[in-house]
């Protein structure tokens, strides 16, 4: 099994004659990173939120045509960027629930299969359920217990989890029961936005989405694009997965 390393500072480093072949990189600071007269054939980069700026191959900004290319593939993510009033986010909302449906009609045989170490639909599900309870439930409705079949960020401490939010991330969680209680959350948040108002956007909420972030101020309209974008982008992330599993059928 390949080495894992944690939160070691290469800030400034040099490195060279050396081999990377086949490594990855996870919630890490690669800004300014400069490679040269190396191969690099291969590569993949994703940046959070799909978002990746000022990315310079063989000198020239490559950046505009990754954001133009991943909009014409997903022209959600540019209503979910586009939101301004209450409306909007209803819109974009039952927009999301119409791509959801399609996307977990999927044929069973992919449900739990990984592309390149990456979460499989069931685990996307699953996360899908924790983000819920994180900014509906702790933030937008002020509490409540994270619900046990939930997945956090693979950043949240592995020693806390089960403590802090009463998770077994091993646990066998049944795939249909498990879209049901995404259903339900989904409507859950679809009735706040129902009865949200222009005037709520601005107002403040302070809680703890989540026992390792501690507390937190947001706006109303702060809490409901994450989740907006949480169910954007982590679709995205599925669906080029299942098509990568598609071609290579």
């Amino acid at each position: 099994m390949a080495e894992e390393i944690r939160g070691r500072d290469f800030a400034g480093a040099q490195v060279r004659d050396s081999t990377f072949n086949g490594a990855s990189f996870r919630d890490s600071d690669l800004r300014g990173v400069t490679i040269r007269a190396s191969w690099v054939e291969g590569m993949h980069v994703d940046g959070p939120h799909g978002e990746v700026q000022q990315v310079f191959v063989n000198g020239i900004d490559v950046s505009p045509y990754v954001t133009s290319e991943l909009d014409r593939l997903f022209p959600e993510r540019v209503a979910v960027r586009s939101v301004s009033t209450a409306a909007d986010r209803r819109t974009v909302w039952a927009r999301l629930e119409g791509l959801w449906d399609e996307t977990l009609e999927r044929d069973s045989a992919v449900r739990d299969v990984s592309v390149g170490g990456e979460w499989s639909l069931r685990d996307t599900v699953r996360h899908l359920v924790f983000a819920d309870d994180c900014w509906t439930g702790q933030m937008l409705l002020g509490g409540g217990p994270f619900h046990p079949w939930g997945l956090p960020n693979t950043d949240y401490p592995s020693d806390r989890v089960r403590a802090d939010l009463g998770i077994d991330v091993s646990v066998d969680v049944p795939f249909d029961e498990l879209v049901v209680l995404h259903r339900e959350r989904r409507s859950r948040f679809g009735a706040l936005l129902a009865g949200l108002s222009d005037g709520d956007l601005a107002t403040e909420r302070t809680g703890t989405p989540a026992p390792a972030c501690g507390e937190e101020t947001h706006t109303v309209a702060d809490c409901i694009d994450t989740l907006l974008r949480e169910h954007s982008e982590h679709r995205r992330f599925i669906e080029r997965d299942l098509r990568s599993l598609d071609e290579e059928a």
